[in-house]
């Protein structure tokens, strides 16, 4: 059986719904909102539907994915006929199923970026989405253990699946720069080491470039330092530990690579302005804040 904080989990930070061909139309807004900040997605396999937000509205035709911001104004109206679904996501959750690949740096961009994505000529994809959305549905409707390492697993599958579509889309006609592709190898050799503490020089010399080239691309893409970048994710990784896992300062500190625990204390000071036992008491305010203003890849 789920224990209480999977039962939560299945409530509160995940939602959504199937519809097929009815004959009314199908209102989504305030009633299939979360309590905190999210991301919804509607797959609509055939028919049409419209997003209707305050800043105005946007028709939206089968078949078709579209993720984007849920905020509470916002609604959908799907038309009478129209088969697909509906799901929202608390932002915690998406950060959770992306979890630390290669590709996360990436992956937590992509997440928060809107996006409407044709599906038309891509049966494929088109299956596996559909599949993925039933998948999570079906396990958040259920009552089996461990159902939250499954939803997010196919979270995390769904978002590599529309990165890779959204990916080939963009960049068809437009190869990436050499300048880009180097960063982009940066940011996944960041994500398999930043334990490692590896030096901004170690990096460049995995990547075949010189020290100053690696900084002048990293400042010029994201607008940071190398050194900057790799404190950054470490400072996320120890944050995320603090804030959902049971282990102890020193624990943690063993397991992102510090030699001692203060020496991780003084680090998460400088990147946090607190020490990690005050973080962890201001937890609930840091969680208000996080989800009224935060954004995925900003974090901490």
């Amino acid at each position: 059986m789920p224990n209480a904080a999977e039962r939560a989990f299945q409530t509160e930070l995940i939602r959504g719904k199937a519809f097929s061909g009815g004959l009314w139309p199908v209102v989504l807004g305030r009633a299939d909102s979360l309590p905190v900040r999210s991301r919804a997605a509607l797959f609509l396999e055939e028919g049409t539907a419209r997003l209707e937000t305050p800043d105005g509205g946007r028709e939206i035709v089968g078949p078709a994915l579209a993720w984007i911001a849920w905020p509470e104004a916002a609604r959908i109206v799907i038309s009478p006929g129209s088969v697909g679904s509906f799901m929202v996501v608390g932002v915690t959750t998406l950060l959770n199923a992306i979890g630390h690949t290669p590709e996360a740096a990436e992956l937590r961009g992509f997440a928060e970026r809107d996006m409407l994505l044709p599906l038309a000529g891509k049966p494929q994809l088109q299956r596996r989405l559909n599949a993925g959305i039933g998948a999570i549905l079906d396990e958040r409707a259920g009552a089996a253990a461990a159902a939250r390492t499954i939803i997010e697993s196919h979270l995390r599958i769904m978002l590599v699946r529309l990165w890779r579509a959204q990916d080939v889309a963009g960049t068809a006609g437009n190869p990436r720069s050499p300048a880009e592709q180097i960063f982009n190898r940066f940011n996944g050799l960041l994500e398999e080491h930043y334990r490692d503490h590896w030096t901004v020089q170690g990096y460049a010399r995995v990547l075949g470039v010189s020290r100053d080239r690696l900084g002048d691309i990293c400042r010029r893409i994201d607008g940071r330092s190398p050194k900057e970048m790799c404190a950054a994710r470490l400072a996320l990784e120890a944050r995320m530990l603090l804030e959902r896992s049971t282990h102890s300062a020193e624990q943690i500190a063993g397991l992102l690579g510090f030699a001692t625990s203060s020496q991780f204390s003084r680090f998460f000071s400088r990147a946090a302005g607190m020490p990690p036992g005050r973080f962890r008491a201001e937890l609930p305010r840091q969680r208000r804040e996080a989800e009224e203003a935060g954004a995925l890849h900003a974090w901490p």
